[in-house]
């Protein structure tokens, strides 16, 4: 019942956040994108490496990632839960994990600080 209840759930995100899209609102985690990358990253823990000062006052909404920092691409099976977002990439970023338009590397949404 409950994997149900969670597929119907993501089901019905997935289907408001295309209708988000195609109505030209800017793209945006969702707070169910939010918890399961908390959830899967508290299931699973990796090690993270921090921005350098620099780096972390340059990384926000609305500007590219900044040279030097390290895009780590999410694992698979997390792909799998998010919902797919043509012409974004999923990615972490020091302890974040981060909406990046592929097409300029411009970060889109972040999900912060997933371990804090």
């Amino acid at each position: 019942m409950r994997v149900a209840t969670l597929v119907l759930s993501a089901a019905i995100a997935s289907a408001l956040f295309v209708q988000a899209a195609a109505a030209g609102e800017p793209m945006r985690f969702t707070a169910m994108d939010d918890t399961t990358v908390r959830v899967y990253f508290a299931a699973k823990p990796v090690v993270w490496t921090g921005l350098t000062p620099q780096q972390a006052k340059n990384f926000e909404r609305g500007k590219p990632v900044p040279a030097g920092v390290p895009r780590i691409a999410l694992p698979r099976d997390l792909l799998m839960r998010l919902p797919p977002r043509r012409g974004f990439a999923y990615v972490r970023v020091g302890a974040d994990v981060a909406l990046i338009d592929s097409s300029n590397g411009v970060v889109v949404d972040v999900i912060e600080n997933i371990f804090g």
